[in-house]
């Protein structure tokens, strides 16, 4: 007598995946600002700021 101990049967079928293909294609809605542009990975767009070092107490 086979038994089924310790295996799960998938009743339910997946979403249809149209709204997560849509987050990545296309233009970015207008709402979003873009804040990740080429610049910012280049040496001339990089800027140093001031290092804050919590894990320390300061002496």
């Amino acid at each position: 007598m086979p038994t089924n101990r310790g295996l799960a049967r998938i009743t339910t079928t997946p979403p249809v995946p149209e709204y997560n293909i849509q987050q990545f294609l296309g233009e970015p809605p207008p709402t979003v600002p873009a804040v990740l542009k080429a610049d910012l990975f280049s040496a001339a767009g990089a800027h140093g700021g001031p290092v804050i070092d919590r894990g320390r107490p300061s002496s």
